[in-house]
């Protein structure tokens, strides 16, 4: 029967062996379908009233034996149309009797409602039927049937079987929600996991009590641990002991009072490893509620090892920054000012406020040189380049200096340049010794050539002086040409002094250094000067009589006093004024010992003569010591004067410096290093020999020919026989063919290819005793040492006159003869 409304199939299961049972109940149940159950059901099962929303319809499946019901019931559940009733007839032979059908129909479907169907009411088999049982009880059913009992039997249960199909419907919606939920709450706490895990900072969970409830593994490798080993273990295992302290503490106040100062905030702390090494942390706590009641806390950790690392060295880099000596700048591209340090403030004397904001270019001198110089710079670190260089620069007050100053470009991530750096070093002081050592090696190399000049002038001077002297004695004293002789034998002896002032300018003269007072070698220049002083000019004398004695030549410390006093009174000459000349024993300024590394370190003797002349130029300042420099007419000046003391004070291991403002006169210091000795006051003069004639045998050998014969001439006039010879080499053969032919040597030090003191070696190696002299134009202390430790016996210096090498002949040949004896 078709309906036109909605309706619930309830599929019916007979199994009965009567075929006739099987036609009785489809009658009934299509008398069921049509009829009209508005009415109240029934209470067979729950005892009460219930309204069936939908009609009902019943599929009906037949079976004829236990076996084959079971059968057809598993085959519905498995296509998914299960019976809601079966009716099930106790006796059924063959086979399985109605007990043990309905056991297996039950085995087969929990859910199946069965009704029992028998003729008979044995209370043996109604206690069997009871022992079945269900959750609800097991109906029976009495034959032959009663249709309304069947009717609302199978309606009753049909309905029951929906109700409990709705119920195990929504409970398994229920439970496919719980076990979605489950599901998403198990992939989000997978996620959550995953997260913590590959976390590179620690997290850290623990409960009111601070025991460890989870740890991820950034956390394990940051602390040393094993998860085993923290978990269950109390947080404070992870802190030294004063923050442990803290964190007791903070619980035991948080459990009382509920406080929450550090939840959420972040705070750095220590830390402790396994291995007990403490470590800086940052630390980070919230506070989760569990079932509304349970707290736990999570701590993000955070090891700051590397940033503290790098703070500490920013920090230092700051404080190097601001400590250094060298004036650090940062400017944009435009080069406005954005950081200065404080050493750029001490040597521009822009304050830091004063500079940020301006523009760098504020520091250059005003050389009209600025501008296209800022160009140039800013041009080379556009280009990324770095630009290194000295440039000249003003301070606030307008004082010039110069300045060794690097500027680099600084990029920002992306490879942009953003920043310009300077580094500024003030080398004003250094640049005055660069060209205070430009003038030293200038010095160096004139005295060079001086030296040369002097040694070749001495030989030149030798054979004016010899001939001269050898032509004097052959005419009368009275005669015009011995008048004539003597003012060329004048000249040349002037020229003999020049060239002595050449060489002490060049240092290659013989220095004896002995300890003296400069007090008495002072005295004694003050009285030559007053004489020739003109009454326009005072003396004004301070000599300290304490000051220490020094080492040094009496002879050559008198040039210096006379030349600085005479260049004093000469700039002085027309206007007169004041000459100064103060001695004392000082300590050397920092200054003058950077200024002069050459000098001697220790106490100094400073002599200083001061004028009040017009002053010194700067240009010919720079200049004044330079040999053959002057500013006096031609005639009247050699220009040796101060170069030559230049020389005698820096041989000394002294300095001297001068100083002058045009209009304010000048003022020169003087500084020789103070003698540990008591000073005699004056030196004791040698023994004078006697000069004598001699007949013995000489071997002269000078490479000047000129100067060769006239040794022989003036040596054969006193009586001698001599071999002169102008070749070292040849000498040495002459020598070494007959070594007892001559009693004494006499040869030049400068020659080609045997020079003075390596002949003299040559021939005592053939004849130890021979007595050796040695003549040089080049009087340097250490030629003489050398000469004296090869066996030389005397040192002469040219030029020679006759009457010094008759001595010095003498000298030898007697001191060889003491021996011998």
């Amino acid at each position: 029967m078709k309906h036109e409304h909605a309706c619930e199939i309830s599929r019916i299961l007979i199994i009965d062996d009567d075929a006739a049972i099987h036609d009785d109940f489809k009658k009934i149940l299509e008398t069921a379908e049509d009829a009209e159950l508005d009415g109240l059901e029934a209470g067979l099962l729950d005892g009460g009233p219930r309204r069936r929303q939908q009609p009902l319809r019943f599929d009906l499946g037949f079976a004829s034996q236990g076996q084959e019901g079971c059968a057809k019931l598993l085959s519905a559940l498995e296509a998914g149309q299960p019976f809601a009733i079966a009716f099930v007839d106790m006796r059924m032979p063959p086979g399985w009797n109605g007990f043990e059908t309905v056991k297996r129909l039950w085995e087969t479907d929990p859910y199946l409602q069965v009704v029992i169907c028998s003729a008979y009411s044995d209370r043996t088999w109604k206690k069997k039927v009871q022992e079945l049982g269900s959750q609800d009880g097991l109906l029976i059913l009495k034959k032959p049937f009663d249709n309304i009992e069947v009717q609302q039997t199978a309606t009753a249960l049909a309905e029951k079987w929906f109700r409990a199909r709705n119920a195990r419907l929504r409970m398994s919606q229920l439970e496919h929600m719980v076990e979605e939920r489950t599901l998403e709450l198990r992939e989000s706490e997978t996620k959550a996991k995953a997260i913590q895990e590959s976390a590179a900072d620690g997290i850290i969970t623990i409960n009111e009590r601070g025991i460890v409830e989870s740890v991820n593994t950034a956390a394990l490798t940051m602390f040393g641990y094993s998860r085993d080993a923290l978990l269950g273990k109390n947080a404070d295992l992870l802190m030294p002991g004063p923050y442990k302290r803290k964190h007791d503490n903070y619980f035991s106040k948080y459990l009382e009072t509920g406080m929450r100062s550090v939840i959420g905030t972040r705070r750095e702390v220590l830390g402790k490893r396994k291995d007990g090494s403490v470590f800086p942390l940052e630390l980070s706590v919230s506070e989760i509620i569990l079932d509304g009641e349970r707290k736990l806390f999570a701590g993000i950790i955070r090891d700051i090892t590397g940033r503290k690392k790098d703070e500490l060295e920013r920090n230092r880099l700051v404080a190097a920054i601001e400590q250094t000596a060298e004036a650090i700048s940062v400017t944009d591209v435009e080069g406005t000012i954005q950081y200065v340090n404080p050493a750029f403030a001490e040597i521009t004397g822009y304050a830091r406020e004063e500079s940020l904001g301006e523009n760098l270019a504020l520091l250059c001198s005003s050389n009209g040189n600025a501008g296209p110089l800022h160009c140039k710079i800013r041009e080379t670190l556009l280009r990324g380049e770095v630009w290194k260089d000295r440039v000249h620069a003003r301070t606030k007050n307008g004082t010039a200096y110069e300045a060794e100053t690097t500027f680099s470009p600084v990029r920002d991530s992306s490879g942009i340049i953003v920043n310009f750096v300077s580094v500024s070093r003030d080398v004003t002081h250094e640049a005055e010794l660069e060209e205070k050592l430009r003038q030293a090696h200038k010095m160096e190399a004139i005295g060079t050539l001086a030296g040369g000049i002097a040694h070749d002038f001495n030989n030149i001077l030798c054979s004016i002086l010899g001939f001269t002297e050898m032509a004097m004695e052959d005419v009368p004293d009275d005669s015009q040409i011995y008048s004539n002789l003597d003012e060329v034998y004048t000249a040349a002896t002037r020229a003999t002094e020049l060239t002595k002032q050449i060489l002490t300018f060049s240092r290659q003269t013989e220095q004896s250094k002995v300890p003296m007072k400069i007090q008495c070698v002072l005295r004694e220049a003050l009285r030559l000067l007053r004489g020739s002083l003109p009454s326009t000019i005072r003396v004004r004398q301070c000599i300290d009589e304490n000051c220490g004695g020094i080492l040094a030549d009496p002879n050559q410390v008198h040039q210096v006093v006379m030349n600085l006093c005479t260049n004093a009174a000469q700039a002085m000459s027309a206007k007169g004024g004041i000459l100064e000349i103060d001695l004392r024993e000082v300590d050397p300024s920092q200054k003058l010992v950077s200024e002069h590394p050459g000098m001697a370190r220790g106490r100094l003797a400073r002599l200083r003569v001061r004028d009040t002349g017009d002053g010194i130029r700067d240009a010919v300042l720079k200049r004044i010591f330079d040999p053959f420099f002057t500013t006096k007419e031609m005639g009247a000046g050699t220009g040796l004067g101060l170069a030559t003391a230049h020389g005698i004070v820096e041989s000394f291991n002294g300095a001297i410096t001068v100083e002058s403002e045009l209009g304010k006169g000048a003022v020169f210091d003087v500084y020789f290093p103070v003698h540990a000795r008591e000073a005699p006051l004056k030196e004791e003069p040698p023994e004078e020999i006697p000069v004598l004639r001699g007949t013995e045998r000489i071997l002269l050998v000078d490479d000047e020919e000129q100067i060769a014969r006239l040794g022989k001439t003036i040596l054969e006039r006193l009586g001698y026989t001599v071999n002169a010879c102008t070749s070292s080499v040849q000498a040495l053969e002459t020598f070494r063919a007959n070594p007892y032919r001559f009693d004494i040597a006499i040869t030049d030090q400068t020659m080609p290819q045997l020079t003075g003191i390596a002949f003299a070696k040559e021939l005592h190696r053939i004849r130890p005793e021979m007595p050796v002299i040695l003549c040089t134009g080049l009087g340097d202390e250490s030629s003489e040492k050398q000469a004296k430790s090869a066996g030389i016996r005397e040192y002469l210096h040219k030029p020679v006159i006759s009457r010094n090498l008759a001595k010095a002949v003498r000298r030898a040949l007697v001191n060889v003869k003491c021996k011998a004896l």
